[in-house]
């Protein structure tokens, strides 16, 4: 299973998660979840969050980055 971002709207606001599968021991799967924040912009892959400011992230490299403000 491949890592996926996870979208959620909360009081009208969208939000993402990185959700990280991994399959334990046992066969099952374990998902972790790292908050990537408010989406600012979807398709280029910025979000907003308060312990990066603003940022983009690429899904095929898992790197931050930075960006200004859209």
């Amino acid at each position: 299973m491949k890592d996926f971002i996870a979208y959620s709207v909360k009081n009208g606001i969208k939000y993402a998660t990185l959700c990280h599968p991994v399959q334990d021991a046992d066969g099952k799967w374990v998902k972790t979840y790292s908050n990537l924040g408010r989406v600012l912009n979807e398709e280029a892959g910025i979000y907003q969050s308060r312990e990066r400011g603003v940022f983009s992230f690429n899904m095929e490299t898992h790197e931050y980055g930075r960006c200004q403000r859209v």
